[in-house]
C-alpha cells in the first residue's frame, strides 16, 4: 500500500480533534479562506490518517485502527475542512496515511500548526496533554518538552508554561483558566511564586471567590508573581498550615479588590495578627532612640490600632457580639 494516496473523503467521516493544537480561528480570516476555496476550488489536500472511536475516553489513531471500521482522523487542514463544511461539499479531497503512529500524528499537528499561526497556551496544554499519554503508552524516552519545542519552533518556556496547566491540580482552577477568566499563565506562575500548598491553595481560594463575585473580571495571570513577595512573609511568620492558607486568601483578597473601599465580610483575625506581627518584626529593626517624639507618637497609635483590630476579630470569632467598629481591607 503506498504511504501516501490522495482521495475524495466525505466529511461525515471524519472525525474532529478537539485535542488538536489550534482551537481558536478568526472568523476575518476563515472567509477568506472560504472565499477562496469557493473561487478556485480545494488547492491543497487535507491530511487524514485512520481512526476508531473506542469510546469517550479513547480514540486509536493512525494505522493500529485498520483492524477496525474506522473512519479518519484530521491530521492537518482542520481551517480547510470548516469552509468546505461551510459550503456544503459532500466529500473532501484528502492525502491519506495509512503508516502513521498515533504519536507520529500528534506530532505532525504539532510540527504544521506551530509553524504557521501562533497557538494560545491554554489550547497547546490541552494537545500536549494528549501527547504525553500517546508518549508514555510507548514507552517513548527522553524530555517530552524538548520534543515539541523542536517540532514547532517554540521555545521550551513556552511549553513549560503550557504543561503547569496539564499539572494543575485544582480542576477549579483549570476550568477558570479554560473559560478565561483566569489568564493563562497563572499556574506557571503560582508554581513560581511559591512551593507551599496550603499558600497556594489560599490563593486558588480567593480567585475562585473572587470570580464568582465578579463574573464580568478577569484575574491576571502575573497576580501569582506580584504576590510574591507577601507569599514569603508568610510562610516565615506563620507556621500553622491552616493559617498560611486564611492569610493567603485574605491577602490575595485585598490585592484583587484593591481599587474598591468596602468593609471585610468575614472575619479576618488570622490576617491582622500577621499584619500586627509583621509591623513587630519591622519596628525591631529600627533605633528607637533616634525617634523624635512625634514619630513615637505615631507609632504608638498605629500600634493601638492593630491591637483593636485583634480584639475585635477575636470577639467575632468567639460569638460575641459584632462591635460597631469593623475591620476594613488591610
Amino acid at each position: 500500500m503506498n504511504k501516501r494516496v490522495i482521495e475524495e473523503i466525505p466529511l461525515e467521516s471524519i472525525e474532529i480533534d478537539t485535542y488538536q493544537p489550534r482551537q481558536v480561528i478568526e472568523d476575518e480570516k476563515l472567509n477568506d479562506l472560504k472565499d477562496d476555496i469557493k473561487e478556485v476550488g480545494l488547492q491543497i489536500p487535507i491530511i487524514l490518517t485512520p481512526c476508531f472511536v473506542k469510546d469517550k475516553e479513547t480514540i486509536i489513531i493512525g494505522k493500529d485502527a485498520l483492524r477496525y471500521k474506522h473512519k479518519w482522523f484530521l491530521v492537518d487542514g482542520y481551517r480547510r475542512y470548516l469552509c468546505c463544511k461551510s459550503l456544503h461539499y459532500k466529500k473532501i479531497e484528502a492525502e491519506l496515511r495509512y503508516e502513521l503512529t498515533g504519536l507520529e500524528a500528534i506530532e505532525m499537528q504539532f510540527r504544521v500548526n506551530g509553524k504557521r499561526v501562533q497557538v494560545t497556551v491554554k489550547e497547546m496544554a490541552r494537545a500536549i496533554e494528549r501527547f504525553a499519554k500517546l508518549w508514555k503508552e510507548k514507552g517513548m524516552k527522553g524530555d517530552i518538552i524538548d520534543r515539541l519545542s523542536k517540532l514547532t519552533g517554540y521555545s521550551t518556556t513556552y511549553f513549560h508554561m503550557a504543561k503547569c496547566i496539564v499539572d494543575e491540580k485544582s480542576e477549579v482552577i483549570k476550568k477558570l483558566v479554560d473559560e478565561d477568566k483566569i489568564g493563562a499563565y497563572y499556574c506557571a506562575e503560582k508554581k513560581a511564586s511559591t512551593k507551599n500548598k496550603s499558600i497556594q491553595e489560599g490563593m486558588d481560594e480567593a480567585i475562585k471567590d473572587y470570580v464568582e463575585k465578579n463574573p464580568d473580571k478577569k484575574v491576571g495571570a502575573l497576580t501569582p508573581r506580584v504576590m510574591k513577595p507577601e507569599f514569603k512573609k508568610i510562610e516565615k511568620m506563620m507556621k500553622n498550615p491552616k493559617e498560611q492558607r486564611i492569610v493567603a486568601k485574605a491577602k490575595t483578597l485585598d490585592y484583587l479588590n484593591r481599587t474598591i473601599e468596602s468593609l471585610d465580610e468575614t472575619s479576618n483575625y488570622e490576617k491582622y495578627l500577621y499584619e500586627a506581627e509583621k509591623f513587630y518584626q519591622e519596628v525591631l529593626k529600627w533605633n528607637l532612640q533616634q525617634l523624635t517624639v512625634n514619630q513615637v507618637e505615631k507609632i504608638s497609635e498605629s500600634i493601638m490600632k492593630s491591637v483593636i483590630y485583634l480584639r475585635e476579630e477575636k470577639r467575632k470569632l468567639n460569638k460575641f457580639k459584632n462591635p460597631k467598629r469593623k475591620g476594613r481591607n488591610m
